[in-house]
């Protein structure tokens, strides 16, 4: 995740270049232990990542009709459920 401390010292992330004869050339940025450019470019591409803190799950407690277990308890009183 680019999103860490920039005054880390020493830093987390170094530049690094992957060149080849077979036409690879890329540059960017890796992490200590990773054999590839983590983040970067090449002649055609810029590639990069993040982890963004989303909320991917919402929780309701709905009041099921202890009448009819296919109907929820809503503003209007009980309703059907449907299915989504």
């Amino acid at each position: 995740d680019p999103h860490l401390m920039i005054n880390q010292i020493p830093g987390f992330w170094y530049i690094v270049g992957l060149h080849s004869e077979e036409g690879i050339n890329s540059l960017g940025v890796t992490a200590p232990g990773l054999p590839f450019v983590a983040m970067g470019h090449t002649d055609k591409i810029a590639y990069a990542f993040t982890v963004a803190s989303v909320d991917l799950v919402d929780y309701y407690i709905e009041k099921r009709n202890p009448d009819d277990s296919l109907q929820v308890l809503t503003a209007n009183g009980y309703e059907n459920m449907i299915e989504v």
